[in-house]
């Protein structure tokens, strides 16, 4: 009976192969790091636009106002009932992520149902509904979020006309 030689490799071809893979993840791995930023930003995009959503059916359901606020001082957006109706809506708050760039348009101050004012604080815009599903008069027409200035992509939250619903769509950017 004859035996078969049997073919290993050796170790001095097993480390050319590593070698070359390691030469290929250090060419590639800067351009992973903006692939994933960007679908970091997407997924960013879509929670504040879910978020939209989410308040104003609650403000529909809970029968009380309520906002959704961006502080971009402290880096942080959330939704909650406005204190005084006698509902708890579970407010809920998160973190921007980081790099990220948020700009609204339009007046930030928004007349309340007894007729007060809230103070305009342009760190903090909000956008609130009232129960009927409304957006409140002065409530930013556009929110945009960029990732950073190297950023290609912003993405845009936009009224249509008077509807109280935003779309979220893609922009280029020079």
């Amino acid at each position: 009976m004859t035996s078969a030689r049997q073919q290993r490799f050796s170790l001095l071809e097993l480390i050319l192969v590593l070698a070359l893979l390691v030469a290929a993840m250090a060419l590639v791995a800067p351009q992973l790091r903006g692939f994933f930023a960007g679908r970091r930003l997407d997924g960013e995009a879509r929670r504040l636009w879910a978020l939209t959503r989410y308040a104003r059916e609650q403000a529909m359901a809970q029968a009380v106002p309520v906002e959704l606020w961006l502080d971009t001082a402290a880096r942080q957006y959330g939704v909650q009932a406005l204190p005084g109706y006698g509902v708890a809506l579970a407010a809920l708050t998160y973190d921007l992520m980081d790099g990220a760039e948020v700009t609204t348009t339009a007046d930030t101050t928004l007349a309340l149902a007894e007729g007060r004012a809230a103070a305009a604080d342009p760190s903090r815009p909000r956008l609130l509904w009232w129960p009927d599903g409304a957006l409140a008069a002065g409530s930013p027409r556009e929110v945009a979020l960029r990732g950073g200035a190297d950023e290609r992509v912003a993405w845009r939250l936009q009224r249509q006309g008077a509807l109280p619903w935003f779309t979220l769509r893609a922009e280029a950017l020079p």
